[in-house]
Formats: structure tokens, sequence, C-alpha cells
């Protein structure tokens, strides 16, 4: 006996719906209610897929969080990167928590892993800016430095921390000198 693909679709939008109601009350509810997905639809597994497009684009267009701020945020909530953009969005679009919550979580995110970056020096927005370890040569040099892995690590706590003018500028003027321009 398999799975009523119709009556799991009214189950899970029963579920949500019910969640929702008790999450932002019955009005809310019935205005963020979700309309169910047909089983034979290629996402029917993703029945909240609306309201998470909503809040992802709400994190994309907002111009105030990178990438580099979901995976710091995701790693302080216990959450992947991806669910930090939605929540970060959730938070923006007035759905969770509210905004001077979420700046209060970065700046203490923000000191979290600097703080465990320099203890276990494990570096995750070097390599995803597309930089090499030239780079890190070039930086080091910049910086009067001799050691390629500390300018690494000093480029994570920008990344982290959201110098990200900072770190362009350094960045710019390292090539320059090393180009000889």
């Amino acid at each position: 006996m398999g799975l009523n693909p119709k009556l799991f679709t009214l189950f899970v939008s029963w579920f949500i719906t019910s969640i929702l109601t008790v999450s932002f009350g019955p009005e809310a509810a019935q205005a963020r209610s979700l309309k169910p997905v047909p089983a034979e639809s290629p996402s029917s597994s993703l029945v909240a897929q609306g309201p998470t497009q909503a809040a992802m684009n709400a994190f994309f267009n907002s111009g105030q969080y990178t990438y580099c701020d979901a995976q710091v945020l995701g790693s302080y909530w216990g959450q992947s990167a991806s669910d930090a953009k939605v929540r970060i969005g959730m938070i923006l679009l007035g759905e969770f928590s509210s905004p001077n919550q979420l700046r209060a979580d970065q700046r203490q995110a923000r000191q979290v892993a600097v703080d465990r970056l320099w203890s276990n020096q494990q570096l995750c927005f070097f390599s995803q800016k597309g930089l090499t370890y030239d780079d890190a040569v070039d930086l080091a040099n910049y910086w009067g430095s001799q050691d390629p892995f500390h300018a690494k690590l000093y480029v994570e706590k920008l990344l982290i921390r959201g110098n990200y003018q900072e770190f362009g500028r350094s960045m710019d003027a390292a090539r320059r000198q090393y180009d000889g321009v």
C-alpha cells in the first residue's frame, strides 16, 4: 500500500497552516497560507517554496548582507549558510525576530568567528573569494610581513567582520605593488 500523494499534500498543508497559526496568529497565518503543490510537480517536496523564496529575495535584495555574513550567522545559529539566508530574509520581512536582534546576533557571531579563527586557524573565506597563495604573498609583503598564512588569517578577519572595502583596497594596492604599477 503506497502513500496517497493528495492526502499527503493536504496533511502537509494543514500542518504548515497550524504552525503558522501558532507562530503568527490566525490572521497572519491565513495571509501566509501555502497553497498545496500538485503531487506530480517536481517541487512537491518544497511545499514552503513561496515563503522561502520571498525570504531569499529579501536577503539578496537588501544589499546589507553577504554570503560571508550568512556563513558566519549560520554557524552561530547552528544552521547552514542557506538556512541563515532564509532566516535573515524572514527577519528583514518582519516575520521573525527583529532587525535590532539580527544586528546584535551579527556582532556576536562575528566575534565568535574571529575568536575561533585565531584559536583553530581554519580558513573558509580566503579561497571562496577566489584568492590564491600568490595573493597571500602579495598581501603579506604589502602589510610588511613575511608570512602568507598570517595574511590569510588577517583577510579572514576582515571578511568575517564585514570590512570588505578595507580588504578590497588592500588587495588592489598589494596587486599594484607586485605588478609594479
